[in-house]
């Protein structure tokens, strides 16, 4: 299964935008980023849970790929937020696009709680985000911040980070 993870990512990152599923092969890529990074053992949870602010269609559509799975013998629990504010501790927080510059509020409302933040748009690894998705007419594309992800207490597959751009 791992074995098909390369391929996978890389024919999203040329196809699947082309064919108009900007907000499916975003799910996709948070989906697989929960699959191939680890958290501390610390402070587990019974669910694994992944926030999603600013963006009801991710959710729905990340609700629809993530049903009956799980993560870690966890299952899979996405919440939904019209606000970065009083987000449940979380595994992921994907901001949506206009919240993508509130990840350092983020990371601190989960009181050292390792939280992946994804951020959508461009460049928002500066603002404290793990990974930023961006979306363009013809595709979706990631950036990843080893140094932010190593700051959270999060480890990301390498071949998955090699995937992406990356930018401190």
């Amino acid at each position: 299964m791992k074995k098909l993870l390369l391929p996978i990512l890389a024919l999203l990152l040329f196809v699947g935008p082309a064919l108009g599923q900007h907000t499916k092969v975003q799910a996709i890529f948070l989906f697989q980023f929960a699959r191939y990074t680890s958290w501390p053992k610390d402070d587990v949870a019974n669910s694994f849970i992944i926030s999603i602010v600013g963006s009801d269609e991710m959710a729905a559509e990340l609700r629809r790929m993530t049903e009956g799975k799980s993560i870690g013998g966890r299952p899979i629990d996405v919440v939904t937020s019209s606000s970065p504010r009083n987000l449940p501790k979380s595994e992921i927080v994907f901001l949506g696009g206009k919240f993508g510059s509130n990840a350092k509020s983020v990371i601190n409302n989960q009181y050292g709680h390792p939280v992946l933040i994804v951020a959508q748009g461009g460049g928002m690894c500066v603002h404290g985000a793990g990974v930023t998705l961006v979306p363009s007419r013809d595709n979706v594309t990631f950036e990843a911040s080893r140094h932010n992800l190593e700051k959270c207490g999060i480890k990301m597959s390498p071949k998955v980070q090699a995937m992406g751009k990356e930018v401190y």
